[in-house]
Parts: structure tokens; sequence; C-alpha cells
């Protein structure tokens, strides 16, 4: 469980680097 809150802001932060990068 407690891995899965850095796993999560991981996700959301590769999702944002991805779009500003894509964008």
């Amino acid at each position: 469980m407690i891995t899965m809150v850095p796993l999560l802001l991981v996700l959301l932060l590769a999702l944002i680097l991805f779009g500003a990068g894509f964008a």
C-alpha cells in the first residue's frame, strides 16, 4: 500500500512531463 503512493506520483509526474514535452 505504501509503495502504491510513490508509484502513482511518479506516473502522474511522467504523464505531465510527457504532455509538456509533447506539447
